[in-house]
């Protein structure tokens, strides 16, 4: 009989546990270099925008300072600035400038005067026409006229149709009236009646919003309207408040080709051109551009910026008597005056 050794019946080592913990420590070693590589995408990126920021704002600056030597010269040639018929709509298509190589963009200039100023001191019956024009009703316009205004006045008191923060604060979530002006027109969509007709279902804004939104400027608390610059919407507005024929005032402005910005338009210099005898109370209509939004826009490869500058316009200082020395060394007024501007990569 065989005698078979004791050490003969020990258990051999199983490779497939080997194995196993082999591959874990691989995929655990993975993980951390994928993280690694994550962070150093990311700083790589940062460091690279901030590189090219930095070169994306001295061109977009440059292309500012043009937009304002070509409003500077538009108004010394034609002794005030009223319409972008004098071609400082666009700078660049004005000077013939051409960006530099591998650059490419564009640099627009829009008048903020041909909007009526949005503040809680605007004009409730301008407000409540606008809205009519926009297709609501008399108690839809009066309601969203109350509770825009309740918004941005100050006090607790809600006007007739609006409400104040009282109202806002039953809601879920609650929050408070703004009781200051407008940051944004995005922030319509807090304020009463807004939501239903100005957002889509999935809160994106609509048409009216967008009409709404070329029609007023939250930018300035008060002011005249320019109606050369003024939207079809806004005209038709101001025909109703201030009862002159909006037709002509369009046919004038459209030209004989019934087209807006083309080379047969006429500008509105006069009241007469409106079919009006005396000037509306208060100054609310003029001719003249005060406030000008520029926006510039560029791109080089893949990589995009924005910019956007507010201009305003400085009053011109008075006429004092003054001796040949002290005229001849007067300073021009110093034309335009960049307000505030923000920019940055587009991404």
């Amino acid at each position: 009989m065989r005698i078979i050794p004791f050490h003969s019946f020990k258990k051999k080592p199983q490779r497939g546990v080997v194995l196993l913990f082999v591959m874990g420590m691989i995929f655990l070693i993975s993980i951390v270099v994928v993280q690694f590589l994550n962070l150093a995408t990311r700083e790589i990126h940062r460091r690279g925008r901030f590189a090219y920021e930095g070169e994306f704002r001295v061109e977009a600056m440059n292309a500012l300072m043009l937009a304002m030597a070509v409003l500077h010269e538009c108004k010394s040639l034609d002794k005030g600035i009223y319409s972008p018929l004098q071609g400082w709509g666009d700078p660049l298509g004005y000077a013939h400038y051409q960006l530099s190589e591998g650059w490419e963009g564009t640099v627009r200039v829009y008048d903020e005067t041909g909007k009526l100023p949005l503040s809680d001191q605007t004009n409730p019956k301008a407000l409540n026409l606008l809205f009519m024009e926009l297709g609501f009703n008399a108690s839809e316009a009066s309601m969203l006229t109350d509770s825009l205004l309740d918004w941005m006045d100050t006090n607790d008191t809600a006007r007739t149709n609006g409400v104040e923060s009282s109202f806002y604060e039953r809601l879920t979530p609650p929050y408070a009236a703004a009781n200051g002006p407008l940051k944004s027109f995005r922030e319509l969509y807090l304020v009463n009646g807004f939501k239903e007709r100005f957002f889509d279902e999935r809160g994106e804004p609509n048409e009216r919003y967008r009409a709404f939104a070329q029609a007023v400027s939250f930018r300035r608390p008060k002011g005249y309207v320019n109606p050369n610059t003024a939207s079809d919407l806004l005209l038709r507005t101001l025909a109703k408040l201030y009862n002159f024929n909006y037709e002509a005032a369009k046919a004038r402005l459209d030209g004989p080709d019934g087209q807006r910005m083309t080379g047969d338009d006429q500008s509105i210099r006069s009241i007469t051109h409106l079919g009006l005898k005396t000037a509306p109370p208060g100054q609310s209509l003029d001719w003249w551009c005060s406030l000008f939004r520029v926006e510039v826009v560029l791109s080089r490869g893949d990589v995009a910026y924005r910019l956007t500058v507010l201009l305003e316009r400085l009053p011109t200082p008075k006429k004092k008597k003054a001796s040949s020395f002290s005229k001849k060394n007067q300073k021009e007024e110093p034309f335009p005056d960049a307000q505030f501007f923000w920019g940055g990569l587009v991404e």
